[in-house]
């Protein structure tokens, strides 16, 4: 079994754990960045190549089905038969999402590096209470009153 094969393994069958000290969380977090950082130029890849084919469909689509009547610079003016309408269509709009996923794929990737940053702050913050509690309990809290009638009742608002 290789290494990759040991590692799909036990990430499937492994439940997700906090990481008992602040080392494992930052370990975790460097190795989640990484993934995030390795996985951006492969799906830039397949997304150039997802919309390179469409592209190339779709111009091999106008040439066989499309007689064209004006040329005027770089646009051009064609006209389709109506039993080929959908298709086109089809095309269009295909092009229309790979083109939008080269901006929206790096976008979310993104997020969720930011995300990864958030879930780690948390976690950093975690792990410092665990150790040393006392300094959740010395902050200086303060509520709004529209906060205490949340709690219904002076008894049920613990300030500690």
């Amino acid at each position: 079994m290789t290494e990759t094969d040991k590692l799909e393994k036990t990430s499937k069958t492994t439940p997700a754990v906090a990481p008992k000290d602040i080392r494992a969380a930052t370990n975790l977090f460097v190795s989640q960045i990484d993934s995030l950082a390795e996985t951006l130029p492969l799906s830039d890849l397949a997304t150039q190549r997802a919309r390179s084919a469409a592209n190339k469909e779709f111009k091999k689509f106008i040439e066989d089905h499309a007689k064209i009547t004006e040329k005027e610079g770089n646009k051009i003016t064609f006209e389709i038969g109506d039993s080929e309408h959908l298709r086109f269509q089809r095309l269009v709009r295909r092009l229309h999402r790979f083109t939008l996923s080269r901006v929206l794929v790096p976008r979310s990737l993104f997020v969720a590096l930011v995300s990864q940053f958030d879930a780690h702050i948390g976690e950093l913050m975690r792990q410092i209470f665990k150790l040393r509690p006392e300094m959740l309990f010395s902050s200086e809290k303060q509520l709004s009153y529209a906060q205490l009638v949340e709690f219904g009742s002076i008894e049920k608002v613990d300030l500690r």
